[in-house]
């Protein structure tokens, strides 16, 4: 499971996980390969056959995307749609739009008439996701489902997991109303956050983003990429809290896009944050850039 959220001129996800499978940041330089793009990209993911299939990512117009974990959910096609521009496999779907895309708006477009299929890539089986895109001006969220793909419109710029976000939207809007309207009967702090959730599912995660980051966008005192770091913390996955069978879920890493400053901050659970920057002449490489995180 994991979370992601646009705050002013960032990006934030979480990548929650019981496992690593060695994440490695990816830099892609202009390419004529699969997509063809003048764009430059940056993102986490893992190589596979020396192609990126990335978790998560940016490109050099400050588009971000990440895909998160849709369990139950998800439904692909099986085979391509002749009816439909674009066919897609969802391990591409991350560089599909990072590759093909300068604004989200472009990325509403393209998704009109597109296809998701569940094809694997190698022996890796696809992951049942969906995807939050944003830009510097608005967010969507792009499901495929079994009544077909939907693009919404997300005004609170925040996605967990599960349900479709619609119910998730609907759900949330109604509960954060009630924060902070019953008085507690003891004398104490905080009592505007009385009854924000604070467990680890889906939908608690989603309120809690959703509430803390329209606070946060109130004030104007720390730096955007601290504050958007901060705001990852109050949905990290702590080790032990949440056991998957033999392990425990916990957040392998946080990543931070500054779309501003075309620069991407790591945070490792057991790590310092690092930085790293979109840069301007790429590496000597024929396609991509990798380092281990």
């Amino acid at each position: 499971m994991c979370s992601a959220f646009k705050f002013k001129n960032c990006f934030g996800r979480n990548f929650d996980y019981e496992e690593s499978y060695n994440e490695e940041l990816i830099i892609i330089p202009p390419t004529e390969n699969r997509y063809p793009t003048n764009k430059k990209i940056i993102g986490i993911g893992i190589i596979a056959d020396d192609y990126p299939l990335l978790y998560d990512g940016m490109n050099s117009e400050g588009l971000c995307v990440a895909g998160l974990s849709f369990p139950s959910n998800a439904k692909y096609s099986n085979e391509d749609d002749d009816n439909i521009i674009s066919n897609i496999p969802s391990y591409d779907v991350t560089l599909f739009i990072l590759s093909n895309c300068k604004t989200v708006n472009q990325c509403k477009g393209l998704f009109e008439s597109a296809n998701i299929t569940n094809y694997s890539f190698e022996d890796i089986n696809p992951s049942p996701l969906h995807w939050i895109v944003s830009d510097n001006k608005e967010t969507i969220v792009i499901e495929q489902t079994k009544e077909g793909l939907n693009v919404y419109d997300n005004p609170l710029e925040v996605l967990t997991n599960n349900p479709p976000f619609p119910q998730m939207f609907n759900v949330i809007s109604e509960n954060m109303e009630q924060i902070g309207k019953y008085q507690v009967n003891y004398d104490t702090r905080g009592k505007e956050t009385f009854l924000l959730s604070g467990g680890y599912t889906s939908m608690e995660r989603f309120q809690r983003l959703a509430y803390l980051k329209q606070q946060a966008e109130k004030q104007d005192k720390f730096d955007e990429v601290e504050t958007t770091f901060h705001l990852l913390q109050s949905v990290e996955q702590i080790y032990g809290a949440t056991p998957v069978k033999d392990k425990y879920e916990y957040t392998i890493y946080s990543a931070v896009y500054d779309t501003k400053n075309l620069e991407l901050y790591i945070r490792k659970y057991d790590d310092i944050i690092y930085k790293e920057i979109l840069p301007t002449q790429i590496y000597d490489v024929n396609y991509l850039y990798r380092e281990k995180i």
